[in-house]
């Protein structure tokens, strides 16, 4: 295998990993909050909402 081949496999291998973990489904997890809270106040929690910022790649390359 030559460099540019094992560079390209490295690539492609760090872009899949990025993407999964970028839009990975987020888990039901309990959020351990107090239960004496009124129902019908709101609780300023952060939303897991995309913030449609570009993915940031950076590609070593070595001659």
């Amino acid at each position: 295998m030559t460099n540019f081949r094992l560079n390209v496999l490295a690539y492609s291998v760090m872009l899949g990993l990025t993407a999964s973990v970028a839009y990975a489904e987020p888990t039901n997890q309990p959020t351990n909050q107090p239960t004496n809270q009124p129902t019908n106040q709101p609780t300023n929690q952060p939303t897991n909402q995309p913030t449609n910022q570009p993915t940031k790649i950076v590609i070593f390359l070595n001659n």
